[in-house]
């Protein structure tokens, strides 16, 4: 079955459970790549330390994780409506 076409900006009950879904299936994607990225980074670092007395690798692991690795979150459905739309309140 096809899904409905979207004319009056996801108003429609079945848009908005695909555009929800999508977003969420992103968020935990984006997630997962970062949480292994990490993984990764302080899996490096700590041979870096053990092996060549390094702590670069230490320092881009901490950077990497600065800027956060959850991408998980609620976010409004209102604000980025009114964001999207660019119309106050």
């Amino acid at each position: 079955m096809a899904q409905p076409y979207c004319a009056a900006r996801g108003q429609h009950p079945m848009c908005v459970t695909v555009r929800t879904r999508t977003h969420t299936a992103r968020r935990l994607a984006l997630t997962l790549g970062r949480t292994v990225g990490l993984a990764l980074l302080a899996r490096h670092a700590q041979w870096s330390l053990d092996e060549e007395r390094d702590v670069r690798a230490l320092a881009a692991a901490r950077r990497f994780a600065a800027h956060g690795v959850s991408l998980i979150a609620e976010l409004s459905a209102d604000d980025a409506r009114m964001l999207a739309r660019d119309e106050p309140e």
